[in-house]
């Protein structure tokens, strides 16, 4: 009884949040109106129109405050109790971990997908799709290219990261047609160069403090599509794929060469991808015969993107795989590649 005493606040996290899992999984609908468009979106609003007016990422506050208390009550409970004082207050604070990262955001994982919203049929992609979509996508590629400059080195725009209240505006346009509540105001913060590099992401979405993030030391042709996505990610959409679909449709849709590029550019990065795990030995002739202009962007990209070390990168791979599948996405990190299958499917459509 003693010890149940010490861990009920734990107890109760996971009842709670098993109760609602339970829930969620098997009434996709109610997901979608109850905590969507509910519960998440009223946190959502009250977050974006306080806190989210801060100047900085509000990680730089929450990430130290955590640390401490961590440190104080690790400290705390094992003078008290030595080790069961410690493992009482570990179960508690990683049930409440849990706890809050399903409320805060992670039941939107058991909602309707963009897919499902759109009534997307996914096709089955061959080798002579992708090889013929790659080419047809260059064409698209070169000529966005040609519209911002015909200089070998593209020429990055001063206001390039002004573009965040653009994105949103086009975004919501996007979500609100799908029934998404877009009544808040995501902000996507930069983070100091290499604090994502060095874990192989570009950008993350972080539910406990409710913005997206991406790492400043991308090459800026990246920013804003992938904005774009952790952008997408704030207002509940949870699969990478359909963040990255989401992203080429804003930045397509926003009357600016510049961004469209951005988003073209990243389309024709998941084909080539797709189509070097076809037939490597086709994409290396194919490239050897690019335009020197995207030639250079991808180069630049490239260089930018291998810039940091990476920390443990099978490690990583291998956790965020298995987190994705347990919460519903079979494909695990190959999700980001769906964005290629969910554009076909959307033309078929």
């Amino acid at each position: 009884m003693k010890i149940i005493k010490k861990i009920w606040p734990g107890l109760c996290f996971l009842s709670i949040g098993a109760l609602f899992l339970g829930l969620f999984k098997q009434f996709p609908s109610l997901t979608d109106s109850f905590y969507t468009n509910g519960v998440f979106a009223v946190l959502r609003f009250f977050y974006d129109f306080t806190i989210g007016y801060l100047p900085f990422a509000f990680i730089y506050i929450v990430l130290p405050v955590l640390l401490y208390f961590l440190l104080k009550s690790g400290l705390r409970s094992y003078k008290e109790g030595q080790i069961l004082g410690v493992a009482t207050f570990m179960f508690n604070f990683l049930t409440c971990f849990l706890f809050l990262f399903y409320f805060f955001w992670g039941y939107n994982y058991y909602g309707h997908s963009v897919k499902d919203r759109m009534g997307l049929e996914i096709p089955k992609l061959d080798g002579a799709y992708l090889k013929s979509e790659l080419e047809k996508q260059y064409a698209v590629l070169l000529e966005k290219r040609l519209e911002i400059s015909s200089d070998s080195i593209l020429v990055i725009p001063d206001n390039d990261r002004a573009q965040e209240n653009v994105i949103r505006k086009e975004l919501e346009v996007v979500l609100s047609r799908l029934n998404y509540s877009v009544k808040g105001k995501v902000r996507v913060r930069g983070l100091f160069p290499g604090a994502l590099m060095r874990l192989r992401t570009s950008g993350i979405y972080i539910p406990y403090v409710f913005e997206g993030h991406f790492d400043s030391s991308i090459h800026p042709l990246q920013w804003n599509n992938t904005m774009a996505h952790e952008m997408a990610h704030g207002y509940g959409v949870t699969d990478e794929g359909e963040c990255n679909f989401l992203a080429y449709l804003v930045c397509n849709n926003i009357d600016d060469s510049y961004v469209q590029y951005s988003g073209e550019m990243s389309y024709f990065r998941y084909l080539a991808r797709a189509v070097i795990r076809y037939d490597n030995a086709y994409y290396n002739t194919f490239r050897a015969q690019l335009d020197i202009r995207i030639v250079s962007d991808l180069d630049q990209i490239n260089l930018y993107l291998n810039k940091y070390d990476e920390l443990m990168p099978k490690a990583r791979d291998k956790i965020y795989d298995n987190y994705l599948k347990a919460n519903g996405v079979s494909e695990g990190i190959l999700s980001y590649d769906r964005m290629v299958e969910l554009i076909a499917a959307e033309r078929l459509q």
